[in-house]
């Protein structure tokens, strides 16, 4: 009967330990897709640039199109890139449930990304709305 009763609580730590790792796992997806996303609204970013500084060819009305539609998708894709963040907060917050009770060393351990993202993002819009309030003086 104790055999049985070690076995099981094998099994069950086994399995806490499983999805432990699973969730470990997705914190990296989940932070993966977030970077992702961020290179994208710099892509989106320098060709906002490129249509109002890069060719003579662009006239007042092309400029203010340039400046509103980038800024529109700057703003959706940096909220799914914060969606992506908010994921990756869950699955943090059950791994540190884990880790607190198994003593062990975390392989997820910088936190200073939330921090930067959160700096650039403000960057990004606060450049955006300079510009597009400098195209309409």
């Amino acid at each position: 009967m104790i055999g049985n009763t070690m076995k099981g609580v094998t099994d069950a730590e086994d399995k806490r330990k499983a999805i432990y790792d699973q969730d470990c796992q997705f914190y990296r997806y989940q932070d993966q897709k977030k970077w992702e996303r961020f290179k994208m609204a710099a892509v989106v970013e320098g060709a906002i640039f490129y249509a109002l500084y890069g060719t003579d060819k662009t006239g007042p009305l092309e400029k203010r199109t340039a400046i509103v539609f980038g800024f529109v998708m700057l703003a959706i894709v940096l909220c799914i890139s914060l969606k992506d963040q908010a994921d990756a907060d869950g699955f943090m917050a059950r791994i540190r449930e884990y880790e607190s009770e198994s003593p062990f060393n975390s392989p997820v351990s910088i936190r200073w990304g939330r921090h930067l993202m959160a700096a650039a993002i403000v960057l990004f819009l606060s450049v955006n709305a300079v510009l597009g309030l400098s195209l309409w003086h």
